[in-house]
């Protein structure tokens, strides 16, 4: 082990407690604050307010780290920084691969066709 590597290591599980103890303390006053009064809903505990988080963490996925920047984005780039002959063959392996698939959101087969890839598309697609 690295000298110093268990001072961060420490470090970082006192910020993470750090970090849960205030979140949940600023949900927790912020919901016995607003609740109750408007919905008369119950007054929550600080381990209940720590629940709701993990549970909106299992149900809306927040939280992203590192600037919130998904896979599509990453795709994006990738896509941006590609020549057009390493387009080409990506888009030919999307089409030998998805072309015959069938269901709801697929339909009928297709070839993806040059309009299909062109930027203003994949960023019209987005919104």
């Amino acid at each position: 082990m690295r000298p110093g590597k268990g001072k961060k290591i420490a470090l970082g599980i006192v910020a993470a407690i750090a970090f849960v103890t205030v979140f949940g303390w600023v949900v927790m006053s912020l919901w016995n604050w607003l609740v109750p009064e408007l919905f008369n809903g119950p007054v929550v505990t600080f381990w209940q307010a720590i629940g709701l988080l993990i549970l909106s963490k299992i149900l809306f996925g927040g939280f992203h780290g590192k600037g919130g920047h998904g896979p599509k984005e990453k795709w994006k780039e990738r896509w941006r920084n590609m020549t057009p002959e390493q387009r080409d063959k990506l888009k030919q392996r999307f089409s030998s691969r998805w072309a015959d698939c069938e269901g709801p959101r697929w339909g009928k087969k297709r070839e993806f066709s040059n309009q299909d890839w062109s930027e203003e598309n994949i960023d019209k697609k987005d919104q």
